[in-house]
């Protein structure tokens, strides 16, 4: 086989995976899939405004912060890509042995996931200052991954935005942070900040993020179908 070819079709089999994974966790909370009903969605499907390569990517980078990720070395490369800040005396191994999963969320010196700070956050287990630290150390990193799609979306703001909207109503999601996020005029990650002060609200803001790009790109099939065939060239 090709090897351009078969890293394409890896790569595109990873985009698969992506969806069945967003799908088994909207499964088990009883989400069902959703149709948007507007014109705006035909506009975006057909005019090449969906970088269906760099949604996918990001939303797996969503995953690293919420599940973390299992390979290591698929970490360690996602750390150098975006330059994340890790400590050269804190290596990632800290908090990560015995475990099935590896994370990049710095909390007393040793790594965890958005999840699982969510439940020590619950479980009244945190340090105040320690865990304030470690949301903006968790808000740094998603900064980081969300540069190519917080230009996609100012790009194509007049068409995201109503989408959005439609959304978090066909979602039952009508507080949703993500719709304060994307109708900010610059100054996204600041208010990002201001407005996810515990684990949990950031963790339910990347969750929101994730199935919203799930939805937006199952319901996108001309965009899903150009990227396809591209994949094959």
């Amino acid at each position: 086989m090709n090897k351009n070819y078969s890293s394409r079709f890896i790569f595109f089999a990873i985009i698969l995976g992506t969806f069945a994974q967003i799908s088994a966790e909207s499964a088990k909370k009883n989400f069902t899939r959703i149709e948007f009903k507007t014109p705006i969605l035909s506009i975006v499907d057909r005019a090449g405004f969906l970088n269906v390569g760099e949604i996918v990517v990001f939303a797996q980078n969503l995953a690293l912060l919420m599940m973390g990720n299992q390979n290591k070395e698929n970490v360690l490369q996602i750390i150098e890509a975006y330059e994340l800040e890790i400590p050269s005396d804190l290596p990632l191994d800290l908090g990560n042995e015995g475990k099935n999963r590896y994370a990049i969320i710095l909390y007393d010196n040793a790594y965890y996931t958005a999840q699982e700070l969510v439940q020590m956050e619950q479980d009244g287990t945190t340090d105040p200052e320690k865990i304030h630290d470690a949301l903006l150390r968790a808000a740094e990193h998603f900064e980081k991954f969300s540069v190519q799609y917080v230009q996609q979306i100012q790009v194509a703001k007049s068409y995201m935005i109503p989408l959005i909207e439609q959304w978090s109503m066909l979602r039952n999601r009508p507080n949703t942070e993500l719709l304060r996020w994307s109708k900010m005029e610059g100054g996204e990650q600041d208010a990002l900040r201001k407005n996810l002060t515990t684990f949990k609200a950031f963790d339910t803001f990347l969750s929101d993020l994730r199935l919203f790009l799930a939805d937006l790109l199952q319901n996108c099939p001309n965009s899903l179908r150009s990227y396809k065939n591209s994949m094959k060239r």
